[in-house]
Formats: structure tokens, C-alpha cells, sequence
């Protein structure tokens, strides 16, 4: 869309402002007759250049929707040729007054709707995104909280199986101290080495009571 806005500036720049100073009489003919071929190339240019830009669909849709204002657009530039040679301020004030605006401004109005459209799009487009990012920002704290909570279910898990079994053998130890002889962990049949330790404990146990009977 910014090329098409760069053709409305080279009309306004190149055409209208050439067009409006010959009229008024502070440029000359031949002034005009040299900037208006120029004026008309980097229109042209402009024209197919951003149409180059374009997909094939994208391209014959604007061609479509801009078929009746370059018409007048053309007319402009035709008029003006034969204007310019007749030399006849009279009848190009004429023109201008009654003619210029109806044939250029339906370019102007178009490019301004295709403007709005395209500015509609994007802040569409803009919510759209907008509204996506948020998804996956409460997604990511979702996640993150999720991983928190497993985070702290592990750890706990953890800490309860290393200290449940030392508390075990620890409180063993203790009823020994006090005299309780018959005292075990029972900590026999677990894989893990805290269970070996108490299963080991317990047999030490035995064999010493089973020595002192003795």
C-alpha cells in the first residue's frame, strides 16, 4: 500500500502542481509541455512497479478495482497534452475548474478506501496475534505452575522416602539404648539402599541378642 500512496504523492507533486502553476501563469509553456511527459513516465513506473510486486490474483483485482480512475487519470495526461500545445490559459483554467476534479479525484477516493481496507486488515491482524499471544502466555504460566506442583509432589515424595527410614532406624537405635532388645526397623524387603542399611541393621541385632543368650 505504500507504493500506491508513493502514486498519489507523484500525481499531486508532478501533475497537479504543474498543472495549477501553468494555469496560474508562474510557469511557462514550455515548462509544462517538459514536465508533463515526465510526470506521466514516473506514474506509469510507479503504476507497474508496484503492480510487479503483486501475486497474479492480488494483481487483477487491483487492476479491476482501479480500471475506471486511471481512465480518468489518462484522460488527464491526454488532456493536458493538447492543452499544453494549444497554449490557451483560458481554456485550461476551463479545465481545470470544471474537468480536473471529477477525472483525478475517483484515483484519490479509491486509493483512500484501499488504504482504510488494508489498515482494517492489520488491526485485525494485529488482534489476531494479540490474541494468540495471550493464549500462550496462560499456557506457559499453566505449564509452569503444572511444573512447579510436580516439582514440589517429587520433592516431597523424596524427602519422605530418605527420612521416613532414618527416623526408623534412629528411633531403633533409641529403644536399644532404653533396653528394648526386641526393637527392628523392619525395614527388610525394600530394593533401595536406606532398607538394605535397616534390613542389615536388624540382622546385627539378632546376632548380638542371640550371642548374649548364649
Amino acid at each position: 500500500q505504500a507504493n500506491l500512496g508513493r502514486l498519489g504523492e507523484t500525481l499531486r507533486a508532478d501533475l497537479l502542481t504543474m498543472v495549477n502553476s501553468v494555469a496560474r501563469g508562474t510557469s511557462s509553456w514550455e515548462q509544462g509541455n517538459a514536465a508533463l511527459p515526465a510526470a506521466k513516465a514516473n506514474f506509469e513506473k510507479g503504476w507497474r512497479t508496484y503492480l510487479d510486486t503483486l501475486s497474479a490474483g492480488e494483481r487483477e483485482r487491483l487492476q479491476n478495482t482501479f480500471k475506471i480512475p486511471l481512465s480518468g487519470i489518462n484522460e488527464v495526461f491526454a488532456e493536458m497534452e493538447k492543452l499544453l500545445a494549444a497554449r490557451d490559459r483560458s481554456r485550461l483554467n476551463l479545465f481545470v475548474s470544471n474537468d480536473l476534479d471529477e477525472l483525478i479525484n475517483p484515483f484519490f477516493k479509491t486509493l483512500l478506501a484501499g488504504t482504510t481496507q488494508t489498515e482494517q486488515r492489520s488491526a485485525q491482524d494485529l488482534k489476531a496475534a494479540q490474541s494468540t499471544s495471550n493464549t500462550f502466555t496462560v499456557l506457559i504460566a499453566v505449564v509452569a505452575l503444572l511444573g512447579i506442583g510436580v516439582a514440589f509432589g517429587l520433592g516431597s515424595a523424596t524427602y519422605r522416602a530418605i527420612m521416613n527410614p532414618l527416623n526408623r532406624i534412629m528411633a531403633t537405635v533409641q529403644q536399644i539404648g532404653e533396653g528394648n532388645y526386641s526393637a527392628r526397623t523392619e525395614l527388610s524387603g525394600g530394593g533401595d539402599e536406606l532398607s538394605q542399611l535397616g534390613s542389615t541393621f536388624d540382622q546385627m541385632l539378632n546376632d548380638r541378642v542371640a550371642a548374649l543368650v548364649q
